[in-house]
């Protein structure tokens, strides 16, 4: 991680040196913000400009036509946002990061993100071998390319510690027990920790001495790094339409607000350079922050896993929570099955972590849910499903069919056919498909109380309370935004738990034609 060298008061320079225009009628500036940071504020006033809505996206928003021409804001040219196309360049002209990237396999090559935290992760090997010297003064044997001339300064003026669940210390992610981020921040780390290993390992193999004394050299660079550049793309990338997922110096200093977003950008066709505008009607005052919606789409979980906090605004009425069904897989492994080779079918065909995903359309108090998986593990062979491997040119072909429909590549269409035949004007089909949905929404029950009971453990053992006190390595913003979703995704869980107890009833088979189906699916996890 880099140190902050970079003075804020020096941006308006750097804006000047890289081609970045400000609106003089309308200037805004970067400043520290109180309770979040660096952020961007009017320090001229005007009568507010006035564009078109605009269409959200994630990380901000892309205009719509506009109906009129406003001067923007501020425009950032295209040659120092970076994207996969712009790095692709850069190496190019950077022989020593060409050098690097020629040693890396395909996937790494093709990923947008992995190649923009390559690019920040070598401007900071730039920065740290730069003498003191050439850092002030800006001195370099020969020009830089655009886009490192200006990303060697703007790197320094990066905060250290970036406020999301990867960079936290170990007492602050043991808030998480119990809530949907424990597993996914645990296998986002050590998604983190291969991708640093590959790199170290391609450098390795090259047998390019500069590159192996740069990348295995704890004193010049760390897995620690790579979290960190990690942190700034995933709280900082904006979608851009023409250039994918990207990073936008100084407009990444805008920060969010959902209630009160006043400004919007856009992406020029032609130039790919992008702009920040004011919204239709909006008009700021001098010292106003200037602020744009990430997105209204985020669970609650999303928004501290990608950002490091929670709106005080958030909305629990309409919101989502995933949870992964791993537990419900040692369930059933631990348990004498009939037949236990028809579950590792079931994974095959799925092809993914088994999830179950919760959420209430707003003002609603029926839940939804998706989980193939559950439908997967509630339909036997004698309801319809049936699965089959044979042997096809010396490998094992799998077959899935629901009744006589073949669903191999479609596993996500089974939930639909069961509906369907809950409501079917067949007896037969329906009891079947009735018999089915009765096992899911029983799996389901099970899954939702397990959380809420494991949440609740977890609060009374992790969080203060009772005059117990917080751990003195937990900062006050981490045990805010942990407490906020602890609510959220309890108060999502018990609705789920009460609404499928209350789907369920109705469904409940006789007990003397269902008696040996019962046993499979119902007890506690």
């Amino acid at each position: 991680m880099t140190k902050v060298e970079f003075p804020l008061e020096h941006l308006p320079a750097w804006c000047s040196r890289h081609g970045v225009s400000l609106n003089e009628d309308y200037r805004v500036e970067a400043a520290n913000v109180q309770g979040k940071g660096n952020g961007l504020v009017v320090v001229t006033e005007k009568e507010g400009l006035h564009v078109s809505p605009a269409d959200g996206r994630r990380r901000g928003e892309a205009a719509a036509t506009a109906t009129t021409s406003p001067l923007p804001l501020l425009r950032i040219p295209a040659d120092i946002i970076v994207s996969k196309w712009r790095v692709e360049r850069y190496a190019a002209q950077n022989p020593r990061f060409g050098q690097l990237l020629a040693t890396l396999p395909e996937h790494v090559l093709s990923d947008e993100r992995q190649l923009a935290l390559l690019f920040m992760l070598f401007q900071v090997i730039l920065i740290r071998s730069t003498p003191p010297s050439d850092k002030v003064n800006n001195q370099h044997s020969a020009p830089r390319p655009a886009i490192e001339a200006a990303w060697i300064e703007y790197m320094r003026i990066q905060q250290p510690d970036v406020p999301v669940p990867t960079m936290w210390s170990d007492a602050e992610r043991a808030l998480l027990k119990g809530t949907s981020l424990e597993s996914a921040t645990e296998t986002e780390m050590e998604l983190l920790r291969r991708e640093f290993a590959l790199i170290q390992a391609a450098a390795y193999q090259t047998g390019i001495l500069n590159w192996r004394e740069t990348l295995l050299n704890p004193s010049v660079i760390t897995v620690r790094d790579w979290f960190w550049v990690d942190a700034l793309f995933r709280s900082r990338a904006f979608d851009l339409p023409r250039s994918g997922d990207s990073l936008i110096p100084y407009l990444d200093l805008v920060n969010h607000s959902r209630l009160i977003d006043t400004a919007y950008w856009q992406q020029d066709k032609k130039s790919k350079s992008v702009s920040l505008l004011l919204r239709n009607n909006t008009s700021v005052d001098g010292g106003d922050e200037i602020t744009i919606n990430y997105s209204s789409d985020y669970t609650a979980a999303e928004m501290l896993f990608n950002y490091g906090f929670i709106d005080d605004d958030f909305e629990i009425t309409d919101q989502r929570l995933v949870l992964p069904l791993d537990a419900l897989m040692g369930r059933e492994f631990s348990t004498s099955l009939p037949r236990p080779e028809s579950l590792d079918g079931k994974l095959h065909f799925l092809n993914a972590r088994p999830m179950l995903e919760l959420w209430f359309d707003k003002d609603k108090e029926v839940p939804r849910w998706s989980s193939p998986f559950a439908y997967l593990l509630g339909a036997h062979e004698d309801d319809g499903l049936t699965l089959s491997a044979e042997q096809h040119q010396g490998k094992d072909r799998w077959r899935a069919f629901w009744r006589e429909l073949e669903i191999t590549d479609r596993i996500d269409i089974l939930p639909m056919l069961i509906e369907q035949g809950v409501n079917s004007t067949g007896w037969n089909a329906r009891r079947s498909a009735r018999d089915v949905k009765f096992r899911v929404l029983a799996t389901l029950v099970s899954v939702v109380e397990r959380q809420l009971r494991i949440l609740a453990e977890a609060e009374r053992e992790l969080m203060p309370g009772n005059n117990k006190p917080a751990a003195a390595n937990v900062r006050p913003a981490v045990l805010q935004g942990v407490a906020r979703l602890r609510s959220i995704e309890r108060d999502i869980l018990e609705r789920s738990a009460r609404a499928l107890e209350q789907l369920k009833r109705p469904l409940i088979p006789r007990m003397s034609d269902e008696a040996g189906k019962l046993n499979y699916c119902m007890g506690g996890l």
